[in-house]
C-alpha cells in the first residue's frame, strides 16, 4: 500500500520490472491499506516534508477525501493484532483495535492506474517507478513498521523492505519466529506457504539482478542465501506442523466423542 489512489500508489511503490507471478498476485487483490502508510508514501510522492501525526496532513486529507467523493477509494479497516499492547493514542482513552484504511472502489480503477504507470505507451510514468522505487517502498515499509503486525504488513512488509534494496532485513524477517507465527495465523498455513515461496523467489531474483547491475562485486552486504532460504522454510514448517497438529487432536477428539 500506498498516482490515482491509494492502493494504486501501494502498488506503484512495491512494483518493479520483472516481479514474480506471485508479486502480481498479491498487488492484483484489492489491498487494505492502513491511511498512515498511505499518507506517508504520498509524502514522498509530493516531496513534502516528513510528516507525523498532526502536521502536513491538510493536503494528504483533501487528496483522500477527493478520491473517495470520486468513488476511486473506499474507507475501510483491518483488525490489529490481538496481542499489540501498544498504549492508548489518546491518554485517557481506550486504543482502538482496528486500523483506519483505505481500499481501491473497483478493479477497473486499479488497471487504469496500473495502464497510467506501466502501459507501453508514450506517457507511462515506467520510468518514474522504476527511479523512484526504493524510496517509496522505504517510506511504505517504515509507516507500515510502526503499526506493528497486521493485515497489511503480514502480507506486504516483505515486498516493501526487499525493493527497498534491503536484503539482509528481508531475510531475517522472512526467518523471524514471530513474523511467520503471525503470518500463520491470519493468511493460514496455505496462504503462508505460497507468500514465503513468492517472498523469496523474489528476494533472489532483486539479489541477482542487482549483482548483475554492479557487475558481480560484492553488495552493500554479505548475504547468506542458502541459509536465509532454509531458515526460512524451517519456520514456515513448524508452524505448519502445529496447525496439523492441532487438527489431528480436534479429529481425535471428534471420533472419540462419536464412540
Amino acid at each position: 500500500g500506498e498516482n490515482g489512489s491509494d492502493d494504486e500508489s501501494i502498488h506503484s511503490a512495491s512494483y518493479e520490472s520483472g516481479a514474480t507471478a506471485h508479486a502480481d498476485e498479491k498487488e492484483g487483490a484489492r489491498l487494505s491499506v492502513p491511511v498512515s502508510v498511505a499518507f506517508a508514501l504520498w509524502s514522498k510522492i509530493l516531496h513534502l516534508p516528513t510528516h507525523s501525526k498532526g502536521e502536513n496532513q491538510g493536503p494528504l486529507s483533501y487528496i483522500r477525501s477527493t478520491l473517495v467523493l470520486l468513488g476511486v477509494l473506499d474507507l475501510a479497516s483491518i483488525d490489529k493484532d490481538r496481542d499489540d499492547v501498544s498504549a492508548p493514542s489518546i491518554p485517557g482513552r481506550p486504543d482502538k483495535k482496528t486500523i483506519d484504511c483505505l481500499i481501491i472502489h473497483d478493479s477497473i480503477h486499479k488497471q487504469y492506474g496500473e495502464y497510467l504507470a506501466f502501459g507501453d505507451h508514450d506517457a507511462s510514468f515506467q520510468s518514474v517507478v522504476n527511479k523512484n522505487s526504493r524510496p517509496w517502498n522505504e517510506a511504505v515499509s517504515r509507516a507500515a513498521r510502526s503499526l506493528g503486525f497486521n493485515e497489511f504488513t503480514l502480507k506486504m512488509l516483505p515486498t516493501n523492505t526487499m525493493r527497498s534494496a534491503r536484503f539482509q532485513d528481508t531475510f531475517d524477517l522472512l526467518n523471524d519466529m514471530t513474523f511467520v507465527r503471525k503470518r500463520t495465523r491470519v493468511l493460514g498455513p496455505i496462504g503462508t506457504c505460497k507468500a514465503h515461496v513468492g517472498d523469496m523467489d523474489e528476494l533472489l531474483s532483486l539479489i541477482e539482478k542487482q549483482t548483475c547491475r554492479s557487475n558481480n562485486t560484492i553488495l552493500e552486504e554479505e548475504l547468506d542465501e542458502r541459509q536465509g532460504l532454509m531458515g526460512a522454510y524451517e519456520q514456515v514448517l513448524k508452524y505448519c506442523m502445529h496447525e496439523v497438529d492441532d487438527l489431528t487432536k480436534k479429529s481425535t477428539a471428534g471420533v472419540d466423542e462419536e464412540a
